[in-house]
């Protein structure tokens, strides 16, 4: 009776309540492309967020700071109004660096990312990888939570990243690709993606919670940030500032759970469900995704 009743409070609901959603950007500065240099991709990612006037968060390795160009580009986004934060320096698994080793390597990103005027001490772990023991997890949690930083939790979870690279393959065998039809798979991937984890968080939270959506710094969110955000407006989505939902009380949280790969929402439900596992999508089968995408292959 009481999953009826919930599936009924979802139903009637859906189109109800304002279903939030921030864009959160990892890995930024990403290299150049055979698409686009670093430049051009930020101008275009720059130009989508100011015409829809949100604004975004770049999780940024300060490793990647290789040439100049690189840190003009985070320079860029920051002048532009969005928030920089910190993503290690160099972009390693918890689990394989042990807490004092990464925990280092927070604090070297710090160093090198702090000057920028719009800099949060807001932390994403890489992959997602908080530890590979309660120990390691604690000791991390307890220096973040020492240092004053927020943690950027993920609630929808995207291979964005396997997309792009099917893309930048497509790119170096110099294959004729439809842009059109790239475009359409890509952004009904993400609303499919939106949509499953919004539906997922609402059994575990029993009520709405600002989402935060993880995409990369690549040649997918220049190409079509503009047109993701147009498709989120059209379906009703409200898109959000960072800073709301990094700070929601839902955020707030320690959670004693190693399952964390998968983001908050599966990380919540493994407290009470030692079977959660990944969101049953299609969308996170890489053979789904050769298949969808089979025209860049």
């Amino acid at each position: 009776m009481k999953t009826l009743m919930l599936i009924i409070f979802m139903i009637a609901t859906n189109y109800s309540y304002s279903q939030d959603v921030a864009i959160t950007i990892d890995d930024s500065p990403m290299a150049s492309s055979l698409k686009f240099n670093g430049s051009q991709r930020a101008n275009k990612i720059i130009s989508a967020l100011k015409k829809h006037k949100i604004k975004s968060v770049f999780f940024s390795n300060s490793s990647k700071f290789v040439e100049d160009e690189q840190r003009q580009r985070l320079i860029k986004y920051s002048n532009a109004g969005h928030y920089i934060a910190n993503h290690t320096h160099s972009h390693n698994h918890a689990s394989q660096l042990g807490a004092d080793k990464y925990i280092l390597d927070i604090q070297e990103a710090e160093g090198k990312l702090s000057f920028l005027k719009t800099y949060e001490k807001w932390f994403r772990f890489p992959f997602l990888d908080e530890g590979k023991d309660h120990n390691t997890r604690d000791q991390i949690f307890n220096w973040l939570e020492i240092n004053n930083y927020k943690i950027g939790y993920v609630t929808i979870d995207t291979f964005d990243w396997y997309i792009n690279s099917l893309y930048q393959t497509a790119l170096s065998d110099n294959k004729k690709i439809d842009y059109k039809k790239l475009k359409e798979s890509y952004v009904k991937y993400i609303l499919d993606c939106s949509k499953i984890f919004q539906e997922k968080s609402l059994l575990i939270y029993k009520t709405p919670i600002k989402h935060t959506l993880l995409i990369h710094e690549n040649d997918l969110t220049a190409l079509f940030l503009d047109d993701m955000i147009s498709a989120y407006k059209k379906l009703g989505w409200n898109v959000i500032d960072p800073k709301i939902a990094i700070e929601q009380p839902a955020f707030q949280v320690k959670l004693n759970t190693l399952k964390n790969n998968d983001g908050l929402i599966i990380a919540k439900e493994s407290l009470t469900n030692p079977k959660a596992q990944t969101i049953e999508l299609n969308s996170y089968d890489y053979k789904y995704l050769d298949s969808e995408f089979q025209f860049l292959r």
